[in-house]
């Protein structure tokens, strides 16, 4: 089962310095990077996949929009995802965000 963590953060110091420390966890708990934004991780069980993913979500700072997504190799297995929007600006307010995604399919 593959974890897959996207991330978004401001442009600012603080949102570069939060995206560096972010990336640090990530690479420390073995995700390696596809580019800046987006990190796997491959998991032999569901329950490893579980685990990273709570660790994950342990380490969330409010400044930041993270997308983390479980996708198995096998059919039998649940796909999985979680978004974590974090405080939104006035502007991103007025976005209509969806509250639960919808299911993607990968060919």
């Amino acid at each position: 089962m593959w974890v897959v963590v996207s991330m978004d953060f401001s442009r600012t110091g603080k949102g570069r310095t939060a995206q560096n420390l972010f990336c640090r966890q990530l690479q420390q708990d073995g995700f390696s990077p596809l580019n800046r934004n987006t990190w796997v991780r491959y998991c032999t069980t569901a329950v490893n996949a579980v685990t990273h993913t709570n660790q994950v979500k342990g380490w969330l700072p409010d400044n930041c929009c993270v997308t983390i997504m479980r996708i198995p190799d096998s059919h039998g297995d649940e796909e999985y995802i979680f978004n974590h929007y974090g405080r939104r600006s006035r502007r991103k307010k007025s976005l209509n965000l969806p509250d639960k995604p919808k299911m993607i399919e990968f060919f």
